[in-house]
């Protein structure tokens, strides 16, 4: 499949999956007509992103399983946090996004002279399965060893009283990059500035043997100084002992965002450093296509 190709099944596919049933059926329908092939690649996209939806139930649905035990045997079963409550020593503001996995809150801590904040990463109680705390603990054992300006880097990381893990982060008050550029009218060089960015966070990612494999503008923060941050390393992975202990790579786990994901990805085969590549190139081409 060329690039031109890629690009229209891409469209398509972020066309059709926020779509309600019947509208999806009815818009893929009209595709089969106009091009059966491009009907075809849509069509397994739509499927891989389905297939990976049913694995995170599955591990929501272990997850509140051993709550139930938990209660069962008189053990206190963790709540949900809330903006408002209080994590350790940071006191949690708002919520900055929400998925099936967890939250991310705006929280801040005040201590003699200053007022500190982060971005709170937790995972929902439902989803305390043993694959959901070890990919926790994975994605702070990887933020551990990035330090690089153009990565968020992690402030700390534990569990709370309640016993729900959590990570701190730093906060980047920031918009997507593609989303940068285009209220900015950035200038094509200057794009390319903001991208040789991000080429130099993934590359410093992969000297330490780490794969992102979820490159994206909305992972891809810029703030009002022009600064790039990459975040979300929560599906990265390492290429070596960790991906070994915690076996990351259990067959049928199809973590990324289809429309960015690389052939292999889709294919459900290994990842590699390419596969960033890869990601990277999507993201240069959506920065650079309203110029």
């Amino acid at each position: 499949m060329d690039a031109l190709q890629w690009a229209k099944v891409r469209e398509a596919f972020n066309e059709l999956i926020d779509l309600p049933t019947a509208a999806r059926a009815l818009r893929m329908a009209e595709l089969v007509a106009e091009s059966p092939v491009l009907a075809t690649e849509v069509e397994q996209m739509l499927q891989a992103d389905a297939q990976a939806g049913t694995e995170q139930l599955g591990a929501i649905a272990g997850g509140f399983a051993a709550a139930v035990v938990a209660r069962e045997r008189g053990k206190p079963v963790p709540r949900d946090l809330r903006v408002g409550s209080q994590l350790g020593s940071w006191l949690l503001v708002k919520v900055l996004g929400e998925g099936g996995m967890g939250s991310v809150f705006l929280a801040q801590r005040k201590s003699v002279g200053f007022t500190q904040q982060a971005a709170i990463k937790l995972l929902r109680v439902g989803n305390q399965s043993d694959e959901a705390r070890r990919r926790f603990v994975a994605e702070q054992r990887m933020l551990a060893a990035l330090q690089h300006p153009n990565v968020a880097h992690l402030i700390e990381g534990g569990i709370s009283e309640d016993g729900i893990p959590y990570l701190a982060l730093e906060y980047v008050d920031g918009v997507p990059l593609t989303r940068y550029a285009d209220q900015s009218a950035a200038s094509a060089r200057e794009r390319v500035n903001l991208f040789l960015a991000v080429c130099a966070a993934v590359e410093h990612a992969h000297q330490r043997l780490i794969v992102h494999r979820d490159l994206k503008p909305g992972n891809i923060l810029v703030d009002a100084d022009a600064q790039v941050k990459l975040l979300d390393f929560g599906i990265g992975k390492l290429l070596h002992e960790l991906d070994e202990d915690l076996q990351l790579t259990a067959t049928g786990m199809r973590l990324f965002t289809p429309g960015y994901g690389a052939p292999e990805q889709l294919r459900g085969e290994a990842v590699s450093t390419a596969t960033d590549v890869y990601s990277l190139g999507v993201v240069l081409y959506l920065s650079l296509i309203h110029i």
